[in-house]
């Protein structure tokens, strides 16, 4: 791990309940309900006809649908019709794209179809063929890709560069992708961008075999996060992250089972029923470990989950091959979870796991079917519809910046790992608590110099956590496991106050090593706060935060895993959230996993939760810990000194929350949001990036409202909602690029006007607000559909006209400045004649960072003319 990577970074995964990610644009902002047609008049009709007002319809699009099933010319014509009927009768019409099971050449496997130049020719001529008819239907489409078959080239291609046909099929718009099993990933998004089908919602199909072991129904008791990880490093450079398209997949999908449960039971002899106890351990063949493992994808991915497929039959079936009698098919029991007893409270559970969409029906001719199900669907979801439905959470909410509650009351909670008894919020001095009033004088900082911290002779503690290791050789009851290291406080490193806990270790043992405390009084659904200090050099692998229940809920474990690259070298914050439901914590701890014996020290240091801790930012790095100064002991006041703050560094007032905002310029890591945010602090400015967006591995500003492939106008849509959530001191723009350079019927004067109208919209939901607008980067020379007017000229039009209009906003007195990064740019400085160069590809490309190094100075210099 490069030192050079190491900076800025803080990861706070899953700080806060409620689904990552934001719910597509086109979806309904409801929980939304499907089922599948089977394609055959008998079930259009019994759905058309059912009185529910479903919300979407489904089918299977499998080879041959290109040329009508083979009754026609190669030109998708069957599609269209299918988008027509569905939005007729009020749906929103899905496919389920399953062609490359039966794509020539036969009797070959999925991956040897991935390397035949001619098979991904016809494959990814098939799927132009669908976006220009959905392109051309110009209403939400939803297009769920190749069922496990992702699974099957992660079997077969082991990781993403292994060889596939992807530029060299001939397709003109995938010239420009490589030849290997990501490019078969990012395929579909450049098809999807080329045609302009910016009404396609695109799905990638995540299996619960993907490793070779199937998590899900069978190797139940294997750990759910190392499978969540492995799948997800395969399938992140296929998509799911910032890539060479400037797009990623819009959801996740999964299909909970493909049959009937008792289908496989009674025709296969295999156990694929899920416990239905909410009581159900997480290691265990139930619908709990299925809704966590839902959630710990949408919580890597950040993406929001399609169920499709999902089984229909219920306990009235006949366990019985369907036949068209009323309740032929197999018994299965997930209908009746989601809509039986207890069915809200299920569906919740799943909602807050990232789930969406709920999309019914039969994976095999034999399986329960809609029509002869009792009418169990059409009455309980049409009871649900009745009732309300059930509104999706929108991205959850990014806890305050950073903020130290010096006040609240904790209730008085005693727990193990506290050495000092809380009061109600104030400082206690000699055991007296005083009237609880802190004077902070209004100094400025001094030049740097950090103070001794030293609690005053009553005991008052500078650190407020539960867990802050303040008194020498106070352990606050936790061990450390593993062998091969000692426990101890030490005053050499602290996150906050004097002292944190020390784990020296001797080189002797490469086992896992464990920080722990037994028995510590933590509320249910709290967010504990761990801050871990990693030394330059170390052995490690990867860590985990955890906690342990009890026997009550069946030793269920809670943790979240962190590798190598996700590692900073200095102080590093993770958070974890305990369930809500009824239970005991036995233990929690921080768990390193070395590959080597491990050498040095290692600290943790303020733990904490609830009222009156530490509550972690959105995702950046906190700013210094600032004491009131050296405290003397009075009869209850506090004296603060001259102004003397920690650390040494500048700090320029209160918090400035920054939002970033635009498109996938915005989005990526390394970007310019790093460089700005490093140098604003540098400067003084005590920055804090917010936002909805976060980018696991970004070395600075983990928050953001960068999204690949927005135009200015899916932004407009989405930004009051943003701005409301978020409050932003400072919002930084930088769009227009996807209005420019793939598609437009427009002038770059008229995109303009579009950003014009975007400022105002941001200055009447925030009067108060400061904004950054940002040119475009120069734009290579391509002719843009329909007009084929060349993006070069329309990023010129656009430019000189957003240069126009931002000056007019200055003269009349706006908080509104331009950051002309289009001025500073050549086509030199893009990587691929449209995005700048950023610090994930500058060695691998010219070995230099030119597009990022010019564009900060003039961001930063429009920044600071609005904070000073």
């Amino acid at each position: 791990m490069k030192l050079s990577c190491l900076i800025c970074l803080l990861l706070t995964v899953n700080a806060w309940a409620g689904p990552s990610g934001s719910v597509p644009a086109p979806m309904p902002q409801k929980l939304s309900i499907g089922l599948f047609n089977n394609n055959d008049s008998a079930s259009t009709t019994w759905m058309h006809n059912s009185g529910v007002q479903w919300d979407l319809e489904y089918i299977y699009l499998t080879y041959s649908w290109a040329t009508n099933w083979g009754g026609g010319p190669r030109d998708g014509a069957f599609a269209q019709s299918f988008f027509k009927s569905a939005d007729a009768n009020g749906y929103i019409p899905a496919i389920s794209y399953y062609e490359m099971y039966d794509i020539p050449p036969a009797n070959t496997g999925f991956y040897q179809k991935v390397q035949s130049p001619t098979a991904m020719a016809e494959y990814f001529g098939d799927f132009k063929l669908l976006m220009q008819q959905a392109k051309t239907f110009g209403r939400p489409v939803l297009v769920m890709l190749e069922p496990d078959g992702y699974a099957y080239l992660q079997e077969s291609a082991v990781v993403p560069t292994a060889p596939a046909a992807i530029a060299s099929t001939g397709l003109p718009e995938l010239a420009g992708l490589p030849n290997t099993a990501a490019g078969w990933g990012l395929a579909f998004l450049q098809m999807r961008k080329s045609v302009g089908a910016t009404n396609v919602i695109l799905g990638m199909h995540i299996s619960g075999w993907a490793t070779g072991l199937d998590i899900i129904h069978f190797n139940v008791t294997d750990p759910l996060q190392p499978a969540v990880d492995n799948v997800y490093n395969f399938l992140a450079p296929l998509g799911l992250v910032a890539n060479i398209t400037g797009d990623t997949y819009d959801i996740l999908v999964g299909d909970p089972l493909d049959r009937d449960s008792n289908y496989y039971t009674l025709v296969r002899g295999e156990n694929r029923w899920w416990d239905t106890a909410d009581t159900a351990a997480i290691n265990t063949r139930s619908f709990n470990r299925y809704a966590e493992w839902m959630r710990l994808w949408n919580v890597k991915a950040s993406k929001r989950w399609v169920l499709w497929q999902v089984p229909i039959g219920n306990s009235f079936s006949k366990d019985v091959c369907y036949n068209g009698s009323i309740g032929s098919g197999y018994k299965d029991n997930r209908s009746e979870y989601f809509f039986g007893n207890g069915g809200t409270t299920h569906l919740q559970k799943f909602v807050s796991s990232g789930m969406i969409s709920l999309l019914f029906g039969a994976g095999e001719g034999c399986q329960s079917r809609q029509e002869v199900d009792n009418d169990f669907l059409k009455v309980n979801v049409g009871t649900f519809y009745a009732s309300g439905g059930m509104n999706l959470p929108s991205s959850a909410p990014v806890p305050d910046a950073g903020i130290v509650d010096a006040g609240s009351p904790d209730a008085g909670a005693v727990c193990t790992c506290v050495c000092i008894t809380p009061d109600a919020g104030t400082v206690v001095d000699a055991g007296i608590k005083d009237a609880g009033t802190i004077v902070v004088d209004a100094g400025s900082p001094d030049a740097g110099t950090k103070d001794a911290g030293t609690p005053d002779a009553g005991g008052v503690v500078l650190d407020p956590a539960q867990c802050n290791f303040e008194t020498a050789g106070n352990l606050q009851g936790f061990t450390l496991t593993g062998g091969g290291g000692t426990l101890g406080t030490s005053t050499a490193k602290a996150f906050a106050g004097l002292r944190s806990l020390a784990g020296t270790f001797n080189g002797s043992s490469s086992a896992n090593q464990s920080f722990i405390v037994a028995n510590p009084a933590v509320p249910r659904g709290t967010t504990i706060t761990y801050h871990v200090y990693i030394p330059v050099v170390t052995a490690l692998t990867s860590l985990q935060v955890f906690a342990q229940e009890d026997a009550t809920t069946s030793w269920k474990w809670n943790s979240n895993w962190f590798p190598q690259s996700a590692l900073i070298v200095g102080w590093n914050t993770f958070t974890l959230t305990l369930p809500t439901v009824p239970g005991v914590l036995q233990s929690l701890g921080v768990e390193l996993q070395p590959n080597a014996a491990l050498s040095g020290i290692i600290y943790v240091d303020s733990i904490s939760w609830g009222a009156g801790t530490q509550t972690p930012d959105a995702g950046t790095p906190p700013p210094p810990v600032t004491d009131a100064g050296v405290v003397a002991k009075d009869a209850g006041t506090v004296v603060p000194d001259a102004g003397v703050v920690d650390a040494g560094a500048p700090v320029t007032g209160a918090a400035i929350k920054l939002m970033d905002l635009g498109d996938s310029i915005t989005q990526e890591e390394w970007s310019w949001r790093c460089a700005l945010t490093t140098q604003a602090i540098a400067a003084g400015y005590n920055i804090v990036p917010v936002g909805s967006q976060a980018n696991t591995y970004d070395p600075c500003s983990t928050r953001h409202e960068g999204h690949p492939g927005w135009t200015i106008g899916d932004i407009s849509a989405q930004v009051v909602g943003w701005l409301n959530t978020y409050q932003p001191d400072v919002v930084v723009v930088m769009a227009g690029t996807n209005d420019i350079a793939w598609w437009t019927a427009e002038t770059g004067t008229s995109v303009a006007g579009r950003q014009d109208v975007l400022i105002t919209t941001i200055q009447q939901t925030l009067p108060n607000v400061k904004i950054v607008v940002q040119t475009i980067p120069p734009q290579s020379s391509v002719l843009v559909a329909p007009n084929n007017v060349d993006r070069a000229v329309l990023a010129q039009q656009y430019n000189t006209e957003l240069r126009r209009l931002v000056a007019a906003r200055v003269t009349a007195g706006q908080k509104v400045r331009l950051a002309d990064v289009n001025s500073v740019l050549t086509l030199a400085d893009l990587r691929d004649g449209i995005h700048p160069n950023v610090g994930a590809n500058c060695n691998q490309v010219n070995n230099t960072c030119a597009g990022v190094a010019k564009m900060a100075p003039v961001e930063l210099a429009a920044l600071l003319q609005l904070l000073r």
